[in-house]
């Protein structure tokens, strides 16, 4: 039977439709991907999309659960120390007075530590800046005050004298005091084992993109006069600042090289004696803070309204400082 061109039309036309009709629904269907006519796929992430952690920036499977703070020490005898380098944020301060020895408190989210210390003892207001980035504080007991003071503020706090699900150890090539190590995958156990919330409430930083991130070609040194002087060293190449603690390269113990950060950061605050081996440091309220990144010294201020709020940094304009993303150090100093 021959067809007509007016029939041979129609048919092209049907079969047109539905090709058309069949393409549109593997597009839109739910197993189908809509794509964009740059070529990229909605149901596809970019990189920089992926989720990222609150408190570093960079991209972070864990990002949703809660982070640990541990207080760790800084002595000839504790070093290298285990896990400053795999935390998203380290604190630094005094522990008896202005320009005396130092403690760190390392916050860990994203990477899970084998193996972290050397731990040691709180101090008040190292209570007050575990609560406001939300974690489960962990240290080796601690003054009267420092334990009133996570008391009075409701803070969680796994104690390694008490050792919650054996989550603490000693161990026996160093010499007490400064022989106390967990993991994280102890402090997590530990937790849970002790009914605390396991998910992340803090809101986070804000972070510059690719776009936004420039790295100065220039020489910068950053000096803190600390019992053991610490000093920051940036790197243009890298964009990194090389930590060194008491005139030496500062190694991690668990990777074998020097502790690096993307951002310092100077908290100007008051710092005194509560009492003998207890410092009072004030973190609460506002101060001037310096904030460095990428080889730029930044004029700004610090805040944190009470226990419970986040501490806060901004620039002269009084605009939230964009952190690059990567590990932050918080240096406080008088």
């Amino acid at each position: 039977m021959k067809l007509s061109k007016k029939q041979k039309k129609i048919i092209f036309s049907v079969l047109g439709i539905l090709i058309l009709a069949g393409v549109l629904f593997f597009l839109f269907s739910k197993e189908g991907t809509v794509f964009k006519a740059s070529g990229e796929s909605e149901g596809l992430k970019k990189p920089e999309e992926a989720a990222k952690s609150p408190f570093s920036g960079v991209a972070c499977s864990n990002n949703q659960r809660r982070a640990f703070a541990v207080v760790l020490a800084q002595y000839p005898e504790t070093m290298p120390l285990s896990s400053p380098s795999e935390a998203d944020i380290v604190i630094e301060g005094p522990v008896s007075n202005a320009g005396g020895v130092s403690r760190l408190i390392a916050i860990f989210q994203c990477q899970e530590p084998a193996e972290i210390g050397s731990i040691r003892s709180v101090r008040p207001y190292m209570a007050d800046i575990a609560l406001g980035y939300d974690t489960i504080f962990s240290s080796w007991g601690g003054c009267d005050a420092g334990i009133e003071r996570i008391k009075e503020i409701g803070l969680d706090w796994l104690d390694a004298r008490q050792n919650p699900g054996g989550a603490f150890f000693r161990k026996k090539n160093i010499a007490a005091p400064h022989n106390g190590f967990t993991s994280f995958e102890g402090l997590k156990k530990a937790s849970q084992s002790l009914g605390m919330r396991q998910e992340n409430q803090f809101d986070g930083y804000q972070f510059q993109n690719k776009n936004e991130i420039i790295i100065e070609k220039n020489s910068q040194e950053i000096d803190i006069n600390y019992h053991y002087p610490v000093k920051w060293v940036y790197e243009p190449e890298s964009g990194n600042y090389l930590r060194f603690w008491n005139n030496q390269k500062m190694i991690d113990r668990n990777t074998s090289k020097q502790v690096t950060a993307k951002n310092i950061v100077l908290m100007k605050t008051t710092i005194s004696s509560l009492s003998e081996g207890v410092a009072d440091v004030k973190v609460t309220g506002s101060g001037e803070a310096l904030i460095y990144q990428g080889g730029k010294e930044i004029n700004g201020t610090w805040k944190k309204e009470n226990s419970r709020a986040k501490l806060t940094f901004f620039d002269e304009s009084d605009n939230e400082i964009k952190f690059i993303p990567g590990q932050i150090w918080i240096e406080i100093v008088d």
